[in-house]
């Protein structure tokens, strides 16, 4: 298989350059797979409280945000790095979908490790009912007909309430703030490259800037030459696109684990880890050793 990146004038990638590629691809559809076994939680875990009580839907909410993230990236990887190859294919890599599939999955697994990763249960519990309101807030305003306009504002009134708020009021946590947090508490290390929030949020902010059509990831992740006046040759940079999917998979692979921890299901993680990679390895058809 041929792989270029572009995307003016592609120029063929090297297979170590694609390192981080293709781990992120594995992890991603591991991941998928392992969320598909884990729910639901054992009795007695902290996300399967009694049926009476106020966070008896948190695990499927958790449990939601971690299939986004997955989705997103396996969907990437489905692109890049497709399990069947064809000697004929080609694939060229642009800069902006990478970065715009792997905001997504950031954005989605940190707020899970944002909800899970306090000691305190009861900080667990509200920051749980603190997103969910907000998606309620978001359901109301996207609501198509005023019957689920009605019913839905009167679920979020009632919420309010209780929470003491209004809709003037009422402030949600911004996806920065929880990407920081959930980055300080993975401390996150080597192999991914970036060992601050700070530096995070540097790859956060350049995928969003990507996501959202901005100009300057234009100059900031691509190498530029000009080959005419005014007119230049622009390939996107693999160490950027290398480290937004680090941090995606690192992500996403540290909030499946701490879900499992929370199900009670920590013990099966492992298990259901290998299995996964035993049903992955029997559907890859490995490339030709002699494509670049």
């Amino acid at each position: 298989m041929s792989t270029e990146y572009g995307p003016l004038e592609p120029q063929p990638i090297e297979v170590e350059e694609t390192r981080a590629w293709n781990e992120a691809a594995v992890g991603a559809r591991l991941n998928a797979e392992v969320l598909l076994r884990i729910m639901p939680p054992r009795e007695g875990s902290f996300l399967r409280p009694n049926s009476d009580d106020p966070l008896r839907n948190m695990a499927w909410f958790c449990h939601g945000l971690l299939e986004s993230a997955a989705d997103h990236l396996v969907l990437w990887a489905d692109y890049a790095a497709p399990l069947k190859f064809h000697p004929d294919h080609v694939t060229v890599h642009a800069l902006r979908p990478v970065f715009t599939l792997a905001r997504a999955a950031i954005e989605s697994a940190s707020q899970a490790i944002w909800v899970l990763s306090p000691e305190d249960p009861k900080v667990r519990g509200a920051r749980y009912i603190m997103l969910a309101t907000w998606d309620l807030n978001e359901q109301l305003k996207a609501a198509v007909d005023e019957e689920s306009r009605a019913e839905l504002k009167s679920r979020r009134d009632s919420i309010f309430a209780a929470l003491g708020v209004t809709a003037r009021t009422f402030r949600p946590p911004r996806y920065l703030d929880m990407i920081r947090e959930a980055t300080e508490f993975l401390s996150l290390a080597e192999p991914v490259s970036m060992t601050s929030a700070g530096n995070v949020e540097r790859v956060w902010r350049c995928a969003a800037a990507a996501a959202h059509g901005k100009h300057w990831p234009e100059f900031e992740l691509h190498d530029r030459t000009e080959v005419d006046d005014g007119l230049f040759s622009s390939v996107p940079k693999i160490g950027a696109m290398s480290e937004v999917l680090e941090v995606a998979d690192c992500l996403l692979s540290a909030s499946v684990v701490l879900f499992a921890m929370h199900a009670g299901r920590i013990d099966d993680h492992k298990k259901l880890w290998d299995e996964a990679a035993q049903r992955l390895a029997a559907k890859v058809t490995p490339a030709s050793t002699d494509s670049p």
